[in-house]
């Protein structure tokens, strides 16, 4: 594999595990915070900061986990040199079950947070998500082809 290549599936690895740091600290502030709303109310709190918040930063949080982890995986399995197995085309479509979850949760976490929002922002945002999760969609179904035609490779001599 050239050298390029490798430095990006480097980079590629690093970035994704420094976003795993990054969701971790913000599930410890997130149940930190819910935690001081629980024990304290929301009474000195501003506006914005309230129960409805920090749950639905929790529940983000829980989608987006299992995305980078899966994703980690396939660019490792990349890294290595065997991108095209059945076990990424799973995964691939892990990710795209959970990216669809996220992006029908978030606008109906944040329009239950903020119930000043107009119904058509949360239509308009559901349908902003689409073509991210279609994309994954499809490349799982490449990534099954690719590994359809690497096994048919292998078996001609």
């Amino acid at each position: 594999m050239p050298a390029k290549r490798r430095h990006l599936f480097t980079g590629t690895l690093w970035l994704l595990k420094a976003a795993l740091v990054v969701y971790a600290i913000g599930a410890v502030l997130s149940s930190i915070r819910l935690g001081m709303l629980i024990a304290f109310g929301p009474e000195p709190w501003p506006k914005g900061t309230q129960i409805d918040v920090s749950v639905a930063a929790l529940v983000m949080i829980a989608l987006a986990v299992p995305v980078f982890m899966n994703l980690l995986t396939v660019v490792r399995s990349g890294q290595a040199g065997t991108p095209f197995t059945p076990e990424n085309g799973t995964r691939l479509r892990w990710i795209g079950i959970f990216l669809t979850a996220g992006y029908v949760a978030h606008p109906i976490l944040v329009f239950l947070a903020d119930a000043s929002r107009a119904p058509e922002a949360l239509i308009a945002s559901l349908a902003k998500g689409l073509l991210p999760v279609v994309l994954c969609f499809v490349v799982a179904h490449i990534f099954d082809i690719g590994t359809d035609l690497r096994e048919d490779l292998e078996g001609t001599v």
